[in-house]
């Protein structure tokens, strides 16, 4: 009897049968954790919180895994406790308690090697990879990414590992590895066309769409987005339909097509009038349903307690409308919330995105203004003094012999001059940089400082093979420049360690020194510009710093991006 029950349960809850399920889930629940074995006690109460989870009532879902967690604690089963804690964290992702999704996720992830079944231990992974991902920690999102799909892979499930490859490519593409995203869900595409799964292919031909749309390769973004247009019906989301439409009628307008961009956004306006009374038809649907079994308990009510017919119809009247009244509101409420939210993030990002201009344009100004002013130090200062010597050197056939002294003062002081001309032109543009490359630069800039005899610091660039923009060549010039200069001043170092290679087309930039360290909280708490600045010009970069230092042990600094 217990085996039928839960195969019936099992079979209904996950089908979404609610009508059905909830006709056995008092005879699952009425089970005493004595009469069955504790495994399969395990399993009922389980199945009976996802079944809540399902249907959408997590506060009464949380209840039941809270619950038989304390029953698996008890008895050590570190493998129900992770599944359990996954669970949790679920319910409070899809609830929006964001403190809350971190805790129970790393306590599954902690406990996730006592987990037998591997696509258990990629849901795991999964989930806290999703918390970093859309709280913007994208590399520890990238890790746990790249864990789950492992386990996809060693589950061999071919549907979820087309999800997985295409998780690790947005992961990927946000984080400046543009074509290694774009493989990733190319590498989804192709399971999805082996598995015939019709709605993952048209999702994949969105996601494409919107990656070469990003890195402004419009025809390829056409092409996708056209294909997976032409697959799409009726048994296709509305809301993917929207998306479609609105990435065409973005990149119509990007490339002067208005006409094509217009026929987009007539389509995109007419399917948000679809959805939108959809959603109007449900929220009546729901009012209605509220209605109907209001008014029947009201005239039970009305029944049992023999109160007047005409008295009692007009107080339920007026619960039913106020009630009616307030939940009007509050959906209203809720929407008009929902699309202030939109438009606040909207803003953030075009401020974000204004800002990094706005740096970008300053940075650009200030280099030409660099280069302006070293060639007005180096041809026209430089030239002055050159020529003043040239006229003092001539009077040394006929001064005063007790003159001399005072005419080779003269012209060691205009040689020192001449010096701190070329140091400080050489500062404001190095001669290197502009007349060959990035790396023929950093080994000047080294050098000097060599030469000076106070530290020694060694530049690595063997692996190093690419050839970079010289916009690109100069911002990375600056980086070095600023990274340096702070470990000289701030370090008490001997020795620094530069390092500049690539992998394809992935650059990495390492510099290390061996000096005192510091806390990294200071980073936060420092007043001046040059953390700020180092920052900045790393994000036009489009690339990402880690900074790892620890009192007394030194400092790392790595910078990595993508041409």
């Amino acid at each position: 009897m217990i085996k039928s029950v839960i195969f019936l349960f099992i079979l209904f809850a996950f089908t979404s049968v609610k009508s059905q399920s909830e006709a056995n889930i008092d005879s699952l629940s009425n089970i005493s954790e004595k009469s069955v074995p504790y495994k399969t006690y395990f399993k009922i109460r389980n199945d009976i919180g996802n079944y809540y989870v399902i249907n959408g009532q997590y506060e009464i879902a949380l209840k039941v895994y809270f619950d038989i967690l304390k029953i698996a604690e008890y008895k050590k089963d570190s493998s129900s406790i992770a599944l359990l804690y996954n669970n949790i964290a679920t319910i409070y992702r899809e609830t929006g308690k964001n403190e809350l999704i971190l805790q129970y996720a790393k306590k599954a992830v902690d406990l996730c090697q006592y987990i037998t079944d591997d696509s258990q231990k990629a849901d795991v992974h999964n989930t806290l990879a999703n918390y970093y991902y859309e709280n913007y920690i994208d590399s520890l999102a990238l890790k746990h990414f790249n864990i789950s799909h492992q386990y996809r892979l060693l589950a061999g499930v071919k549907k979820e590992i087309a999800v997985s490859f295409k998780n690790l490519g947005a992961v990927c593409f946000e984080t400046g590895q543009k074509q290694k995203g774009i493989q990733y869900v190319f590498n989804s595409l192709a399971i999805r066309k082996e598995i015939n799964d019709k709605a993952g292919i048209i999702s994949s031909y969105l996601g494409l769409g919107e990656m070469y749309n990003a890195i402004e390769k419009k025809d390829s973004a056409i092409f996708y987005l056209n294909l997976g247009l032409s697959m799409s019906d009726s048994t296709i989301s509305p809301y993917i339909i929207r998306q479609y439409y609105d990435n065409m009628a973005l990149i119509y307008a990007s490339i002067h097509n208005f006409d094509s961009a217009y026929a987009y956004q007539v389509k995109l306006t007419a399917i948000k009038d679809s959805i939108l009374n959809k959603e109007n038809n449900g929220q009546m649907a729901d009012l209605q349903t509220k209605y109907d079994t209001e008014k029947k308990e009201q005239a039970l009510l009305l029944k049992s307690l023999e109160i007047a017919q005409e008295k009692d119809k007009n107080l339920f009247q007026l619960f039913l409308f106020t009630g009616i009244a307030i939940l009007i509101i509050v959906i209203s409420g809720f929407i008009i919330y929902r699309n202030q939210q939109k438009q606040k993030s909207a803003l953030i990002n075009e401020t974000n995105r204004q800002e990094k201009l706005r740096f970008k344009a300053v940075i650009d100004s200030e280099e030409k203004e660099r280069i302006r002013v070293a060639k007005e130090l180096h041809d026209g200062l430089g030239q002055l003094l050159s020529s003043a010597k040239l006229n003092m050197s001539s009077l040394e056939d006929s001064i005063e012999k007790e003159d001399e002294l005072l005419l080779k003062n003269s012209l060691h002081i205009i040689d020192e001059a001449v010096n701190e001309v070329r140091t400080i032109s050489h500062n404001l543009m190095p001669t290197a940089l502009m007349n060959y490359d990035i790396v023929k630069a950093i080994s000047v800039l080294t050098g000097k400082i060599n030469d000076s005899g106070t530290i020694q610091v060694d530049f690595d660039s063997t692996q190093f093979t690419l050839s970079l923009l010289k916009e690109t060549e100069i911002t990375l010039y600056r980086i070095v420049q600023e990274i340096v200069n702070n470990m000289i001043k701030h370090a008490q170092t001997q020795k620094i360690y530069i390092q500049l290679y690539n992998q394809k087309e992935e650059i990495m930039l390492l510099i290390k020194d061996y000096g005192k360290g510091f806390n990294l909280s200071e980073i936060k708490q420092s007043s001046g510009i040059g953390w700020q600045n180092l920052y900045s010009r790393v994000s036009m970069l489009n690339g990402e710093i880690i900074v790892d230092s620890q009192p007394e042990k030194g400092t790392t600094i790595s910078v990595t991006f993508t041409m």
